[in-house]
């Protein structure tokens, strides 16, 4: 019997760590690089629902930290540079000195060019490639963030976000994504909500979903109470559906009081 699933290569979106949760497996995920042999964190099996979306603590007999761009240690939950050290970490690229020398600091720690966090309990948490985050108006926008965001779309397969150039703001967020086979999904669908929305937008929203998700396939129930809305879900599917009717129950918790009233 398949009772672990072990993964390491990139971050896992949340929802399919949340689907192999709710089939009964232990997730384990790691996380490591080819210059490091390839482990750098093992995830605890007593942790991992503890730690949901952790990629573990340091692997034995390996060192790990997260900096600045200054090079001093990162706070806790501040996001920096992942970087490692111990007997695990490659030498240097074969013939390649310039490059070698660039992947390490001055003390010998290997610059893995990932970003992310380190908890009080240290544990990581990865956020994105140092070369993949958007600086969009001065603001840092994680790539990976936001496609974990995207996925959690019951209508969406699959995501990327980068930056493409904006003269205004020096770049500006883009995603390209794959709908799930026979279920449309529309880029409006996955934008912001739409600040002067009005509560006959909710009927709206709920009707459009209705026609890419199948609410009773996935114990989704929509109930009208006193000219209102309230979406009741069954618990196991509730996180899997939180983002696909986000757009539904902001215009509730908006319009509700006001209704009421």
């Amino acid at each position: 019997d398949l009772r672990y699933v072990v993964s390491g290569g990139a971050p896992c979106p949340t929802t399919v760590m949340e689907e192999l949760d709710r089939r009964g497996f232990t997730y384990l995920q790691g996380y490591g690089l080819t210059e490091t042999a390839p482990g750098g964190t093992l995830m605890p099996v007593e942790a991992w629902k503890r730690k949901f979306g952790s990629v573990g603590k340091a692997a034995p007999f390996v060192e790990l930290r997260v900096v600045r761009e200054d090079g001093k240690t990162c706070d806790p939950r501040e996001i920096g540079e992942v970087q490692f050290r111990g007997p695990n970490v490659f030498a240097g690229y074969w013939g390649l000195p310039q490059a070698t020398a660039d992947a390490f600091t001055m003390d010998g720690w290997f610059r893995s060019g990932d970003l992310g966090f380190l908890d009080d309990e240290g544990f990581l948490t990865l956020v994105d490639r140092k070369k993949d985050m958007v600086i969009s108006g001065g603001e840092n926008v994680y790539c990976a963030e936001v496609e974990a965001a995207i996925y959690e779309h019951p209508a969406v397969h699959e995501a990327a976000v980068f930056g493409v150039p904006h003269e205004r703001l020096g770049e500006e967020v883009a995603a390209v994504v794959v709908p799930m086979p026979g279920v449309p999904v529309t880029a409006e669908e996955l934008l912001t909500l739409d600040p002067e929305a009005t509560l006959a937008d909710v009927r709206v929203a709920l009707e459009q979903l209705r026609e890419h998700y199948d609410f009773d396939q996935h114990g989704v129930e929509v109930v009208e109470l006193g000219g209102g809305y309230q979406i009741l879900t069954r618990p196991q599917h509730a996180a899997a559906i939180e983002r696909a009717c986000a757009l539904a129950r902001e215009l509730i918790e908006r319009w509700e009081p006001a209704h009421a009233a």
